[in-house]
């Protein structure tokens, strides 16, 4: 059995025993693990109706199975998105008319990545695929004959592209070509999917399924630090998943990362110094806003932490049971979406629910920022955009 297909198989075996075991239950929601708590009548909003949905469109299959990565990426004036069945689209941000559409012959497991001048996918055998972001024709195919595990990222003249199978392969974002290639260790069980790179200038910063966190030279793939984020806890398998899936978030010299089961984290970059833990932890992007940082709870609460002390200033925990997304942060609102397919805006600086509305159908999957509005892709393969 090949290491790509053994952590499939290992993947979906986890993902099975989280949906399944007694005592510590959890649930898999569209890539967001979380405690079964019963779902509660959601909290009273204010009745304000300030979302305006601008445009909307139906893409074709999405994320039906919570298990590939599709995520709508803006670029100046446009929306770049995909879906299951390997269509990628340019989409007109002001109106939502559809610039080119460029149909792949193969099923696409991860995107958008946007960057150097092309729009990056990856595909279900492991091709990296990219088209030009004006035109949406091939520039080039990377065939890397693993398992992709994550949306690949483009910036300063490379792709990084992450394998199941703990590679993390740096290619030249004009031809493709692989330059270089690091390879982490991958426990025997862990949760599916790995956090998606963040580039920060002439560094990589992502974490590992091992609680790890490590930042490399983008250019040349050399290493600068391998800085430990989660510790082993727990007296089975289950409970000692330690898996870094967050992306990492960078303000000024530090940086704010999370690992499963474990904590959120902030570190120097220089020297990968801890600053803080926090007790809470997240395994979904998270968002910063002045001096607070943003984070959907395991336990799906809506979390505001200070930067410079780790500590939980205030939780909105009326979601839970509902399959919380990720928060953004929009004007003066944090916006999630949950699994009932609701947009949920809560007032920025005390997190009261401000509005609650239906958005399209199915899962919210991702939220995505723009100029003046902001996308949700559902797992029914629509997306909506909106404006307050």
């Amino acid at each position: 059995m090949n290491s790509s297909i053994k952590y499939l198989f290992l993947s979906l075996f986890a993902c099975a025993f989280l949906a399944s075991c007694s005592g510590k239950e959890q649930q898999v929601l569209w890539g967001v693990y979380q405690e079964p708590i019963e779902p509660q009548p959601y909290p009273i909003d204010t009745g304000a109706l300030e979302l305006t949905q601008l445009w909307k469109l139906e893409l074709g299959e999405g994320d039906t199975d919570g298990y590939t990565i599709l995520r709508p990426t803006y670029s100046e004036n446009a929306l770049f998105t995909v879906n299951r069945d390997g269509k990628v689209f340019k989409v007109n941000a002001d109106d939502g008319s559809v610039e080119w559409t460029k149909k792949l012959g193969k099923r696409i497991f991860s995107g958008v990545g946007v960057g150097d001048g092309v729009a990056v996918v990856s595909s279900d055998l492991g091709e990296v695929i990219a088209l030009s972001l004006e035109d949406g024709q091939p520039v080039w195919a990377s065939s890397i004959k693993r398992q992709i595990s994550a949306v690949p990222v483009v910036g300063n003249t490379r792709a990084v592209v992450r394998t199941a199978d703990g590679m993390i392969i740096g290619l030249n974002s004009k031809t493709g070509r692989p330059v270089w290639r690091l390879e982490k260790p991958v426990p025997g069980l862990s949760v599916h999917g790995d956090s998606t790179p963040t580039i920060i200038g002439d560094a990589v910063i992502l974490g590992l399924p091992s609680g790890m966190l490590i930042a490399a030279n983008v250019i040349n793939g050399r290493e600068y630090w391998e800085a430990e984020i989660a510790y082993v806890r727990g007296t089975n398998e289950l409970e000692r998943l330690i898996d870094s899936d967050t992306p990492a978030l960078v303000q000024g010299n530090v940086i704010y990362t999370a690992a499963y089961g474990s904590n959120i984290s902030a570190l120097r970059i220089e020297g990968a110094e801890t600053v803080w833990k926090s007790g809470l932890s997240t395994r979904l992007p998270m968002a910063i806003h002045q001096n607070s940082l943003f984070a959907t709870t395991l336990l799906g609460g809506v979390a505001a932490i200070d930067i410079e002390t780790g500590e939980t200033l205030r939780e909105q925990n009326g979601f839970q049971g509902w399959g919380v997304s990720h928060p953004v942060i929009f004007s003066d609102r944090v916006i999630v979406g949950d699994s009932n397919g609701k947009l949920h805006t809560l007032e920025i600086k005390t997190g009261k629910l401000i509005q609650s509305r239906g958005a399209i159908g199915g899962a919210i999957v991702s939220i995505s920022v723009g100029d003046g509005q902001f996308t949700v892709y559902s797992s029914e393969g629509k997306i909506a955009t909106y404006s307050l």
